[in-house]
């Protein structure tokens, strides 16, 4: 969840998801299927923090 292509590649709406849900989040395209393809792993910890707190922000 907090590979930086993963993340690049999220996108967040804040539309109604369902009864108290605050919103949903979709992946771009087949990135989990190439993700799950690749040998390696990169987590940048630092951007995966902007993100979150992104996310957070956007439905808080």
């Amino acid at each position: 969840m907090f590979q930086k292509e993963l993340l690049e590649n999220t996108r967040c709406m804040k539309h109604w998801a369902g009864r108290q849900r605050r919103g949903v989040t979709q992946f771009y395209g087949s990135i989990v299927k190439d993700l799950l393809e690749q040998d390696s792993v990169h987590i940048d910890v630092d951007y995966a923090i902007t993100k979150l707190e992104e996310m957070i922000k956007i439905n808080g």
